[in-house]
């Protein structure tokens, strides 16, 4: 067996106390063992570290559609012996008539549903979804946000969610996106969202989310018929030209406030958006008018301006080729569990999911074991996603992988690989 972490660090201890302390052993004979303990820890360290590096994963790729394949693995974890059973998405990023996209549970942020129904609803004038997974942390709970996409910790409030363009979360600390030129990225979004107030003060603002104490938010259609934040100090706004809205990170918008409603819970729609101001902050609204314009700004760092698909994540385990061996998580979050994560390199995108919590299939993957699996399998970047009874692998019309429980969990949004609708006129997929 290879030295584990307390192994390491009591034979560490040993070789320490023999530099200090010689009793029982002659110096020389102190040297020698000292040696020894130490080329013990330099192979197994090495061993440890190469393990993984050395395995043949032996995937057996069958075509789902030219450019998209699916395997199936079952082999032993490389550490402990236990079974594993992963599932695994390869998409070729040159076949241009496959593509990333984001899918709403229900159109909206309100209300959750199975990946297998998020799926099913996908909007064929959209494209024929192929694989499916599911994306980062919502609120499942009863809660009037139900669906709301959310992080962990000081983050829990952001939790980045762009569908075809239009941004639904605001950025969060791990997320992952793909540009209109097809170039994927994982990172840290910084977000500036504000809004400029007639007296010229600029305020902070959240997006889509319960407005909480001290909070100010904006609504957007993306979010349901209705804010749900009762007791609010709201401004309608609309469009100064009176168009139909569609909100993209980057962009900046003079709005015009169409109607004051100091009760809250507005109505919304593709034509006007609400800007929510909690009671701790309805003063900064006190002096408004029916009339007034205010400046919203969509900025963040970087730029997301010609983002066109994006999910948030929880945190990532390969960076530039390397698997991480520390991870922003909580203790409970790195433990072995069900895994779903994606990852990719300059030719492909890669979609998997990790079975667990069942002894005879599968015990799941720690945080490390899933860095080293998706270095081996070739990922440049790699991004561990909501985990545990979530884990779902979506094909064609069928759960592929084996939930605990045998129950899919009710998501919000879902990250899927579909193909390009035909063209109306030439009845033709888009060219690779």
């Amino acid at each position: 067996m290879l030295p584990g972490k307390s192994q390491t660090v009591y034979a560490m201890k040993f070789v320490f106390q023999l530099g200090r302390r010689t009793d029982g052993f002659s110096s020389a004979t102190a040297s020698w063992v000292r040696a020894i303990v130490l080329i013990i820890l330099l192979i197994g360290t090495a061993d440890r570290t190469s393990a993984a590096a050395n395995h043949n994963l032996a995937l057996n790729y069958t075509a789902v559609v030219p450019g998209l394949d699916y395997a199936t693995l079952q082999t032993s974890n490389w550490n402990t012996g236990e079974p594993w059973s992963i599932h695994i998405a390869r998409l070729d990023r040159t076949h241009k008539e496959l593509r990333l996209a984001e899918n709403l549970a229900h159109n909206e942020i309100f209300g959750v549903a199975p990946v297998s129904a998020i799926a099913g609803s996908f909007p064929r004038s959209r494209g024929e979804p192929l694989v499916a997974i599911n994306a980062g942390f919502c609120i499942r709970t009863p809660n009037p946000y139900i669906g709301a996409p959310r992080g962990i910790g000081k983050d829990a409030h952001a939790a980045m969610v762009i569908v075809d363009g239009e941004v639904v979360g605001a950025p969060s600390k791990f997320s992952f996106w793909v540009n209109e030129d097809r170039s994927m990225h994982f990172g840290d979004i910084k977000s500036s969202f504000n809004a400029k107030l007639p007296g010229g003060e600029k305020v902070a603002i959240g997006l889509n989310r319960e407005c909480f104490a001290g909070d100010i938010v904006l609504f957007t259609h993306m979010l349901g018929k209705q804010t749900r934040a009762t007791n609010h100090l709201e401004l309608v706004l609309e469009s100064a030209e009176h168009s139909t809205l569609s909100w993209r990170v980057g962009e900046t918008r003079i709005m015009q406030v169409k109607a004051i409603n100091p009760a809250g819970n507005s109505g919304l729609s593709n034509t006007v958006c609400v800007l929510s101001f909690s009671q701790q902050a309805a003063a900064k609204a006190s002096a408004i008018r029916v009339g007034d314009t205010i400046q919203v700004d969509l900025s963040t760092s970087p730029s997301l301006r010609n983002v066109v698909t994006a999910c948030h994540g929880i945190f990532p385990v390969v960076s530039e080729g390397q698997p991480l061996e520390k991870f922003d998580a909580g203790a409970v979050i790195q433990h072995r569990n069900p895994r779903t994560a994606i990852g990719f390199n300059d030719r492909y995108f890669f979609m998997v999911v990790v079975d667990g919590r069942q002894k005879q299939l599968s015990t799941g993957m720690n945080s490390r074991e899933l860095a080293e699996f998706m270095a081996v399998l070739g990922c440049r970047e790699a991004m561990n996603l909501d985990g545990g009874g979530s884990s779902t692998f979506w094909k064609q019309g069928k759960i592929c992988n084996s939930i605990p429980g045998g129950r899919e969990r009710t998501r919000a949004d879902s990250l899927m690989i579909v193909r390009e609708p035909a063209s109306p006129i030439l009845g033709k997929r888009a060219a690779k």
